[in-house]
């Protein structure tokens, strides 16, 4: 029996484990992944009868014959079906016979199922022009209507109601109705018409809202996700039933909701109205609003608000917005306003007020995320400001200077030309604040990180006394005891071995294998690899050799997947070094270990270590062109396996009474737990002093070992997840204990 129908089969009778229990299952993210996984691998009709899935949804569609959780399990099949599957005939017969039953239905977990069902009809017949169009009539039907409505008007769960709001937007949006806006559309000689049926929803579902904020909420969604006519009709009706009563019930949704309809409507009168509100927290909403719009129509009147506020605590509130420095890229005259804003704010500033502190935190965060996003001038008045704060002691709250090193960060990658006027050292003050005992590891962190912007900018010319500098906080930070500054010294040394034009490069390989053998924080040791990703480019012939030992013993002994993922990178690039300037690349690298690395990555325990070593693989294949080479080697190989001679090995089968199993089981344990325990007497506290000998791989080695495993190891990979599904749902309805289960690895 071939893989797929080993797994129908299973897939087949986890369905019926699941029936006979009706759905209620031990661990209720069973059926979740049993959807998901049904996404990824079910795309024919075949496979759906195979795994039993089509039956499923046959037996369980009638909510009066069936549980509410097989019922819902069925309607998430069907719309497996739909997104995987052209032909819907199947679906579309079941759901008309059933439709009005469950439509009428109190379970909130059917009611989701049917609305989700619906979307996926509309979405599929949106974007597939062979789409069947009778899709289109399931989600016109009044019962559905009433359904959503009932649910967005009364109280049921926050997915329901989220899943209803999408399905009355897509009942409005329908393209059949809008096809047959202000026309008579005749079908089987019965007149509709459609605007008027789009209208009475409408009133329905407002008379029947009483929840104000609840329908706030919806109408915003609501307006985002119609268009044309639709989206008209629906701010028509807004203008009529909301009035500004419903501020307090919303004000943020309120103002959204009113300026989208002023912009739909071009209602300059309420634009007017919204604009002379005065309570000042809801005119900073409706002008936050306006800028989020991104209207050229509203900048005039939030200009003349920023003047008007520019002083008060609102300016800073404004600030702390989110999106409003992306947004004011697109309008560099309130930009510059803002900026101005900002530098007359900094300038009068308390410090030692805690509150006017807390000010200059929000306008200097502000100021970060604007020089971020767009390359601007640097101010040499702001730059002078911050520096002023960097250079005290005393007297400065630590948030402060760490929203001052992360604007310096940002100002030193925008600079173009050597900040000498300023008649500052950036760098001899940035290594002061990295080094300083008064500064917080987060402060440290962002000084770090902008000496890193110094190094990396070319126009910025880097002095022996920049350098020297750069390398006493490289070594601090290397043995600092927060890992973050010990994994940030590494980011620092990989620009300062690029721009140094001597470096001793012995004391990097200790400090580098110090980390990779004893450094107990996995961020540290990532950091690390990283670092020798890039170093291996550039350093000496002599450090190769070491610098691969210490990448084998990485991957044979660290306990850290993302490490040895990151490892990857290491031996591709050593590969593009070793095609540069070795004669006989493949025997160079293989002394290197480079097969042997393949090797432990193919073999390891974490699949996404695997996966990226089969890419890694791949790319050693091409550059070192071992197509041709493979082919002749493996065709060797199989002649020296057929024509071995000697007696055949007879292949050994233990025996054994089946009542003997549990005895043998509680055997391997226990000798397993004996070699963890003799393991864990060595405490990984002790420090490790030298690097382990991996034994190297030929290219023949390497060339049977992926004969042997790395095929079978690619088809586990894909489907391991949902055998392991699949068992375990047959598996809860059998008597075996989680606990036997556990105990049995």
């Amino acid at each position: 029996m071939v893989e797929g129908d080993v797994l129908e089969e299973r897939f087949s009778k986890a369905l019926q484990v699941i029936s006979g229990c009706n759905g209620d299952m031990k661990d209720y993210t069973y059926l979740a992944l049993l959807i998901s996984e049904s996404r990824r691998r079910m795309f024919t009709e075949e496979s759906f009868k195979k795994s039993g899935i089509k039956d499923f949804i046959a037996a369980h569609m009638d909510i009066e014959k069936s549980t509410a959780q097989l019922s819902s399990l069925a309607l998430q099949f069907a719309a497996v079906w739909v997104t995987n599957i052209q032909n819907i005939e199947f679906i579309l017969v079941n759901i008309r016979k059933n439709l009005e039953k469950i439509c009428s239905s109190d379970d909130v977990s059917i009611l989701c199922s049917i609305y989700e069902l619906m979307i996926e009809i509309h979405d599929q017949r949106k974007d597939s022009s062979n789409f069947s169009d009778c899709a289109a009539e399931l989600v016109t039907r009044r019962c559905v209507a009433d359904s959503v409505i009932r649910s967005l008007t009364q109280f049921t769960s926050y997915h329901a109601v989220k899943l209803a709001t999408t399905c009355f937007s897509v009942i409005l949006n329908n393209p059949t109705l809008v096809m047959a806006d202000g026309n008579n559309h005749c079908d089987n000689n019965v007149h509709v018409n459609y605007a008027k049926v789009r209208q009475n929803l409408l009133v329905d579902y407002f008379e029947k809202s009483t929840d104000r904020k609840a329908l706030l909420a919806q109408l915003k969604i609501l307006l985002r996700t119609s268009v044309g006519e639709v989206q008209n009709s629906l701010a028509e009706f807004i203008v009529i039933k909301l009035d500004f009563s419903y501020l307090a019930s919303g004000a943020k949704d309120f103002c959204e909701i009113m300026l989208k309809v002023a912009v739909i409507l071009n209602d300059d009168n309420l634009r007017r109205k919204l604009v002379e509100v005065q309570d000042p927290e809801i005119k900073l909403t409706i002008m936050n609003e306006m800028l989020n719009m991104n209207e050229d129509r509203f900048m005039k009147a939030i200009s003349d608000y920023v003047a008007e506020i520019s002083s008060t605590p609102l300016f800073i509130k404004l600030l702390r917005k989110p999106n409003v420095a992306r947004i004011l890229i697109n309008h560099p005259g309130l930009q510059s306003d803002v900026v101005r804003h900002c530098s007359n704010l900094m300038e009068g500033v308390d410090i030692a007020d805690a509150a006017s502190a807390r000010s200059l935190t929000g306008v200097l965060g502000f100021l970060v995320n604007l020089y971020k996003l767009n390359k601007l001038p640097v101010e040499p008045r702001i730059v002078k400001f911050v520096c002023d704060l960097l250079a005290r002691f005393l007297g400065v709250p630590d948030s402060v200077k760490l929203s001052c090193a992360d604007l310096m960060a940002v100002f030193i990658s925008n600079m173009t030309e050597s900040p000498g006027g300023l008649g500052v050292d950036l760098v001899s003050l940035l290594g002061y604040t990295a080094l300083s005992e008064g500064s917080s590891w987060h402060t440290k962190d962002s000084s770090i990180q902008a000496l890193c912007a110094f190094l990396q900018n070319p126009a910025l010319r880097c002095t022996e006394k920049d350098l020297s500098v750069t390398e006493n906080v490289i070594k601090h930070a290397h043995a600092h005891r927060i890992n973050f500054i010990r994994s940030a010294s590494y980011r620092l040394l990989q620009e300062y071995v690029r721009a140094a034009k001597q470096i001793v490069e012995n004391d990097i390989l200790d400090r580098v294998q110090a980390t990779i053998l004893n450094d107990q924080e996995a961020i540290v040791r990532r950091e690390c690899v990283d670092f020798l990703s890039a170093w291996i480019r550039s350093c000496s012939a002599e450090m190769v050799p070491p610098l691969s030992r210490l990448m084998l013993h990485l991957l044979s002994r660290d306990f850290d997947w993302e490490v040895k993922l990151k490892s990857a990178k290491f031996w591709e690039e050593l590969v593009d070094r070793g095609i540069r300037s070795a004669v006989d690349p493949v025997g160079s690298l293989a002394n290197l270990g480079l097969f042997s690395a393949l090797t432990l990555g193919l073999a390891d325990f974490e699949v996404p270590v695997r996966k990226t070593f089969r890419m890694t693989e791949d790319k050693v294949r091409t550059h070192l062109d071992l197509v041709h080479q493979s082919t002749a080697k493996m065709k060797k190989l199989d002649i020296g396996e057929d024509s071995s001679s000697g007696p055949a090995v007879k292949e050994y089968t233990p025996q054994f009474e089946e009542e003997d199993v549990d005895d043998i089981i509680e055997d391997i344990v226990e000798a397993g737990d004996n070699d963890l325990l003799t393991e864990l007497r060595c405490s990984p506290l002790d420090p490790v002093s030298e690097v382990a000998n991996v034994p190297r791989r030929s290219l023949e080695d390497f060339l049977v070992f992926c004969k042997q495993r790395c095929t079978e190891n690619d088809v586990e990979d894909e489907t391991d997840e949902l055998k392991s599904l699949l068992e375990d749902i047959i598996n809860s309805a059998e008597d075996v204990g989680l606990v036997e289960v556990i105990d049995c690895y």
